[in-house]
């Protein structure tokens, strides 16, 4: 599932907005899901447009770049990826901890 997840929600993205992202976005979310499976996949997507965001954020703020440049989006895919990978199941269960106590 995480196959089907990874590359679908970033094939879903580029079909939306007509080129946004490429087909090698694609292809690397589909690999890293079938990797990481489909809970961290979902962290990793989340925390790869989490860190693009920061950095688009910060491209514009200091480097005066618009909001239409494009930023290349699989450095971000990556890290997002390496955390999921690595410290993925202790954000998750972080996370849900919050709620649990609320």
């Amino acid at each position: 599932f995480g196959f089907a997840v990874g590359g679908g929600t970033i094939l879903l993205i580029v079909v939306l907005s007509r080129g946004g992202m490429g087909g090698g976005d694609i292809k690397l979310f589909a690999t890293v899901g079938m990797y990481l499976g489909l809970r961290l996949t979902v962290l990793a997507l989340l925390l790869s447009f989490v860190f693009g965001s920061i950095a688009g954020l910060i491209l514009i703020l200091l480097k005066g770049k618009k909001m239409k440049d494009a930023i290349p989006f699989a450095p971000f895919i990556a890290l997002g990826s390496i955390v999921s990978l690595f410290i993925g199941e202790e954000l998750i269960n972080w996370y849900w901890g919050i709620f649990i106590q609320i």
